[in-house]
C-alpha cells in the first residue's frame, strides 16, 4: 500500500493584506473582510445539483442552496465548487521561465472529476499533510481530506490547488525524497522537477494561473496565489526551478510612501503605494510584513508579494505589554526567532512543533536592536545576524536548539537597517542617511526624503505582466 501526500510547509493563516493591486494604490493593511473569500457565502440550489452529479455522497444536498456553516462540509463543497466556478483571461501566455505552461489550464473540475469520485474526510492525519490518495496496487477514485485543510486557514484559492495536485498523484505521479533544501531529508516532500509534470507542477502551475490571470480575484487572495507559487517552485522540487526575478529595495518614508529603489542605483525612486501606520519591515519567505511602531497594531503584510505567516499571528495575539519589547522577527524555512531587546524566543521546530519555543537571554546590559541581512535573505540559513547595544550578535537554531553568541563581524553602532540586492549592500543609519556598503560605505543619495526603514524584496517578473 502506497499513499501520496501533499506536504505543508507553511500554514496560510492569519491572512492580512493590502487593499488595492496595482502598483500605484494604496497599499493597505487592515485584515481582509471575511466575505471576500470565493468559500464564504452560500452555493446555489443549481450549484448543489452539478456537484451532487459527480460525488454521489452529496446526493441528499442536491437542488438546495448550501451556505457556510464553517463546517467541514462547507469547506469542502466550497472548494469543489471554486474549481467549477473560476473563470481566467481569454488570454493565457505561457511565462517565459518555469512557472507556467498552460498544461494543467483547462477544465479544472472536468481534469478533477475524472479521477477523483469521492472525497473522504479523515479524523487524524500526520503533522503537515493535508490531503492524500492511495497510489499503487491501493488506488482508487478517493481523496483523503484532513482536518487541517478544512479550516478557516485555507481559502478557496488554496483548496483548489491541494484538490488538484492530490488528482495528478492518480495519473502515476508520486512524491521523492528530499536530498536539499528546506525539506531535506522529508519522505514524499518532493518531486525531482517541474518539467516532469507532477502534483507540485500542477500546484505551481495553478497558484500562478490563479495569481496571474484569475478573474474577479480579490487582490489579498491573489497576492497570496503568487507568492505561493513562488515558494511551492522554490522549495518542493530536487532540481531548481527556472523563475525569472527581479530584486529591488523598497525605502519607508515618514509620510507612509513606499519607494521602489533600483537595486543598480541608476533609476528615479517609484512610488508604489503608501501604509497606514509607520513601522519596521520584517522579511519572510512569503514576501513582506511591517510591525507598526504604536505596538497597539497588528503585525500584517505590506505588500502584493508578502504574506503574514503564523509567526505574525503570534504577535498579533501576544498582549500589548509583551509586544513592547519586541524589536524583530526572523522567518527561516525550518525556523524562526521572536528578538525582543533582552531576549530571543526561538521557535526551532517548524516542522513537528511550529508553537514550540524556548527562551535565551542575551548577556546582561546587551540591548538587541535589529536584524541585519549583509548577505541579503535566505530562508535556508541556519544563523541570523543582530545589531545590540555592544556590537553584533549570531543567533541559531543550530542542532535544533536555540543559541546566541557573540558575532565575529563588526558593524557601526550607528547603523540601524542592513539589506543586499543584487550585488548592492545598503545601510540605514539610524539618522537617516543611507550607505552603499559595496562601495566604501560613501553616503548616497536615492532621491527620496526622510526615509524612515528600508528593506530588500524579490518578485517573479512574470506577475507584472499585464
Amino acid at each position: 500500500m502506497k499513499k501520496t501526500s501533499m506536504f505543508l510547509g507553511l500554514l496560510l493563516s492569519a491572512i492580512l493584506t493590502l487593499s488595492a493591486q496595482q502598483s500605484n494604490a494604496q497599499i493597505g493593511i487592515d485584515p481582509i473582510p471575511p466575505q471576500q473569500d470565493p468559500k464564504d457565502g452560500c452555493i446555489s440550489a443549481s450549484d448543489m445539483t452539478e456537484i451532487a452529479k459527480y460525488f454521489s455522497q452529496f446526493k441528499n444536498l442536491s437542488g438546495k442552496e448550501y451556505c457556510n456553516d464553517e463546517s467541514q462540509t462547507a469547506y469542502l463543497l466550497a472548494g469543489l465548487n471554486y474549481i467549477r466556478k473560476v473563470q481566467f483571461s481569454e488570454s493565457m501566455v505561457n511565462s517565459p521561465d518555469e512557472l507556467f505552461t498552460g498544461k494543467f489550464a483547462k477544465d479544472w473540475f472536468g481534469y478533477f472529476t475524472k479521477r477523483i469520485n469521492k472525497i473522504q474526510v479523515e479524523t487524524n492525519c500526520p503533522t503537515g499533510v493535508i490531503a492524500f490518495v492511495y497510489g499503487g496496487f491501493m488506488a482508487d477514485s478517493t481523496m483523503h481530506a484532513c482536518p487541517m485543510a478544512l479550516t478557516n486557514a485555507f481559502t478557496a484559492l488554496d483548496l483548489a490547488s491541494v484538490f488538484l495536485h492530490e488528482a495528478r498523484h492518480l495519473d502515476g505521479f508520486p512524491h521523492v525524497m528530499c536530498s536539499e533544501g528546506p525539506r531535506a531529508g522529508l519522505q514524499g516532500a518532493c518531486d525531482k522537477k517541474i518539467s516532469d509534470g507532477g502534483s507540485y507542477a500542477v500546484t505551481v502551475e495553478t497558484y500562478t494561473q490563479l495569481g496571474q490571470y484569475g478573474k474577479d480575484i480579490n487582490p489579498a487572495f491573489r497576492a497570496i496565489a503568487q507568492a505561493s507559487a513562488l515558494i511551492y517552485g522554490a522549495e518542493a522540487f530536487q532540481q531548481k526551478v527556472k523563475i525569472n526575478t527581479e530584486e529591488a529595495f523598497l525605502a519607508l518614508t515618514s509620510d507612509k510612501k513606499i519607494y521602489k529603489i533600483d537595486s543598480n542605483l541608476t533609476k528615479a525612486p517609484q512610488v508604489l503605494g503608501a501604509t497606514s501606520d509607520l513601522g519596521h519591515f520584517i522579511k519572510s519567505k512569503m514576501g513582506l510584513v511591517i510591525m507598526p511602531n504604536d505596538k497597539n497594531k497588528q503585525m500584517v503584510r505590506v505588500f502584493p508579494t508578502g504574506e503574514t505567516q503564523s509567526m505574525a499571528n503570534e504577535y498579533n495575539t501576544s498582549s500589548v505589554s509583551d509586544r513592547q519589547n519586541v524589536v524583530d522577527y526572523y522567518f527561516a524555512w525550518t525556523w524562526n526567532a521572536r528578538i525582543e531587546k533582552n531576549k530571543v524566543r526561538f521557535f526551532c521546530d517548524k516542522r513537528e512543533k511550529p508553537t514550540q519555543s524556548v527562551d535565551v537571554s542575551f548577556p546582561a546590559n546587551v540591548d538587541a536592536q535589529a536584524i541585519i541581512y549583509t548577505e541579503g535573505y535566505t530562508p535556508n540559513q541556519n544563523y541570523a545576524l543582530v545589531t545590540t547595544s555592544q556590537g553584533l550578535y549570531k543567533i541559531s537554531c543550530e542542532s535544533g536548539k536555540g543559541q546566541i553568541a557573540a558575532a565575529q563581524n563588526r558593524i557601526d553602532a550607528d547603523i540601524l537597517r542592513v539589506h543586499k540586492a543584487n550585488n548592492v549592500t545598503l545601510a540605514l543609519t539610524k539618522t537617516g542617511e543611507v550607505l552603499n556598503l559595496s562601495s566604501q560605505a560613501q553616503r548616497i543619495d536615492l532621491g527620496v526624503s526622510n526615509i524612515v526603514d528600508i528593506t530588500s524584496y524579490t518578485r517573479a517578473t512574470f506577475f507584472d505582466k499585464q
